[in-house]
């Protein structure tokens, strides 16, 4: 994996929109594969007050010259904080905790999921990490993140392109399988409409 990692965009700097579309639209016009931008994640901070600005919305109304986009919103956990200290909630109950659990689903749905999904050019996934996915020592050679690298997969339209970034999870199982599967699903599809 090559991973290039831009300074963001969310100060709403025109330059650094620009500079982050030229790299994305240069990269994905490279015939050579190891050198070809395969997909894109596109990681949202939850641990400030702000919702999504304008600057990070526009980067969804523009094309990713076919490169599939992966949002991550990082930090839940931060949001279900904040919610609870919005609700007052001084003991963590369970009906307190279904409580937090269903105010910061309508907020995150509300100011994150479904502001970009609205956009001219939505991502093909999201993915929600909280405090526990990122703690697992994310710099770390074993480190496993199985439902960014599945997601990530499905949104890889291309076949071979799936296939090959599949086979180099070899210590994510349920991602092979859940490949497999749907290989076996896609197959059996094809074979319905050849008949």
């Amino acid at each position: 994996f090559i991973f290039h990692d831009s300074r963001g965009i969310e100060a709403g700097s025109v330059d650094e929109f620009q500079i982050i579309h030229s790299f994305v639209r240069e990269r994905a016009s490279k015939s050579s594969l190891s050198e070809r931008l395969h997909a894109i994640w596109f990681c949202v901070s939850m641990d400030n007050t702000r919702p999504l600005v304008e600057a990070e919305l526009a980067f969804f109304n523009e094309d990713t010259a076919n490169v599939p986009v992966v949002v991550v919103f990082t930090k839940y956990d931060a949001l279900l904080d904040r919610v609870a200290n919005d609700l007052d909630i001084i003991e963590m109950t369970e009906q307190s905790q279904a409580d937090v659990d269903k105010a910061a689903e309508a907020r995150y749905q509300e100011h994150y999921c479904s502001r970009i999904m609205m956009t001219a050019n939505p991502p093909k996934a999201v993915v929600r990490l909280q405090g526990e996915e990122l703690s697992y020592g994310m710099d770390k050679l074993e480190t496993q993140c199985p439902e960014l690298s599945e997601q990530t997969a499905v949104a890889i339209d291309d076949l071979s392109l799936r296939q090959l970034f599949v086979s180099v999870q070899q210590n994510n199982l349920h991602l092979c399988m859940l490949e497999a599967a749907r290989q076996v699903h896609v197959l059996s599809h094809i074979q319905y409409f050849v008949c």
